[in-house]
């Protein structure tokens, strides 16, 4: 008797970042924060609403470069890069806002 074949496919994987690699106007989900960031800096974080699940867009560049401004539950957030490029995302799909 032959046995019928079975076929195993990848399941697609969600492709993840930081916020430094998330492009202007872009929302992402955040997914983590890194262990990097610890005690009251990331207490902050979590306080100004930066939780995994969370959607959080980027909007602007600070005057001189070192800080970026992302919107997180409808409040724009400044963060450093020291903090910007610890915290992980996955992008969404058709996100220009």
């Amino acid at each position: 008797m032959n046995a019928a074949k079975t076929y195993h496919f990848p399941m697609p994987q969600q492709i993840s970042s930081t916020l430094k690699s998330l492009e202007k106007g872009n929302v992402a989900i955040i997914k983590s924060i890194g262990e990097q960031i610890s005690g009251m800096q990331r207490r902050r974080l979590l306080d100004l609403g930066i939780v995994p699940g969370a959607e959080i867009s980027y909007r602007y560049d600070g005057p001189i470069g070192a800080t970026r401004a992302y919107e997180v539950y409808g409040t724009i957030v400044a963060l450093r890069e020291e903090q910007y490029s610890r915290i992980i995302v996955i992008p969404k799909e058709d996100s220009n806002v």
